[in-house]
């Protein structure tokens, strides 16, 4: 077994000792690996506990993009309540639906603002992490997610550039003289 594999059944196995609900769905295999890793997060958010029956039961009937969008949707909002979410079409009227000619599925309403997608190849916890700072970054700035973004960037170019930034003048002329003082006066 893989590290990442032991830390993510391990993350869920905690999971459960907090949410029971989980926890029987979990060895009842009535949810996923996938859909129990989905739900982490949300079972662990401190306000959450009221709805972790109902969050399991949607487990069940959403698929899994579908589950994430709507956990992550709820921490980033901090309302965990399962009215807010959005009511989930029955695939049978989906069937049935009749869409005039040219109309896309899916598709953006038109002069909505651009928007970027950017991709990173890195290991889910290390997605799941950045994704949970963002959503609390986003949350504590009552901001979009793109602004909460621009947030994180910039607090880390601060961060980095004040690391990185040279020493003080007099700071530099001591560390020069004292070297001097040690080398120079073994050279004589």
């Amino acid at each position: 077994m893989s590290p990442r594999t032991a830390r993510a059944l391990l993350r869920i196995e905690r999971a459960c000792a907090v949410a029971p609900p989980l926890a029987e769905a979990w060895h009842a295999g009535r949810i996923s690996w996938c859909q129990a890793q989905a739900l982490v997060a949300l079972v662990l958010a401190p306000g959450s506990e009221p709805f972790h029956s109902f969050w399991i039961e949607r487990a069940a009937h959403v698929t899994l993009r579908r589950l994430e969008d709507d956990v992550d949707r709820a921490l980033a909002r901090g309302v965990f309540d399962p009215s807010r979410l959005p009511d989930v079409p029955d695939l049978a009227d989906l069937a049935n639906l009749e869409l005039p000619e040219g109309v896309q599925i899916g598709a953006g309403p038109m002069g909505r603002e651009e928007t970027h997608t950017w991709v990173a190849n890195v290991p889910a916890d290390v997605a799941r992490l950045f994704r949970a700072c963002l959503h609390t970054v986003q949350r504590h700035l009552n901001a979009s997610p793109g602004v909460a973004l621009e947030a994180m960037f910039l607090h880390c170019i601060r961060h980095v550039a004040a690391a990185t930034r040279p020493p003080p003048a007099r700071r530099a002329a001591r560390v020069r003289a004292r070297r001097l003082a040690l080398h120079g006066a073994g050279r004589a």
